[in-house]
């Protein structure tokens, strides 16, 4: 009987590992991670025009959570670099029949940290 129990045992807590061992796959997680939830609040307060309420909010990502894409994408924004949106930059690029020689050169030049 102690054999038995031994070895049911055994073989539990041997497929444990196999069990946990897989990192989640990003692309299938069902939440946003929270430097994710403030930037997309700070962009909801940009479409609302609330500029004070979104740069506290950016200001916010960088203080906590600096090593994430959004802390690097919220010091962009405050320091003037904020890439524009796909739509605007498409639709833009439509009406002035494309980008001017200096909007072409500021969007090559490198970006100093």
């Amino acid at each position: 009987m102690k054999l038995l129990i031994a070895t049911l045992f055994a073989l539990v807590m041997g497929s444990a590992p196999f069990q946990c061992a897989a990192d989640p796959d990003p692309e299938r997680r069902m939440t946003d991670t929270p430097a994710e939830a403030l930037f997309g609040l700070s962009e909801r307060f940009e479409a609302e025009g609330n500029e004070a309420a979104r740069r506290t909010t950016l200001e916010t990502i960088i203080e906590r959570y600096p090593s994430s894409r959004e802390a690097a994408r919220a010091q962009d924004i405050l320091h003037g670099r904020e890439p524009a949106s796909t739509e605007d930059s498409a639709e833009g690029a439509a009406s002035s029949g494309g980008a001017t020689g200096e909007q072409s050169a500021q969007a090559s030049a490198p970006v100093s940290g």
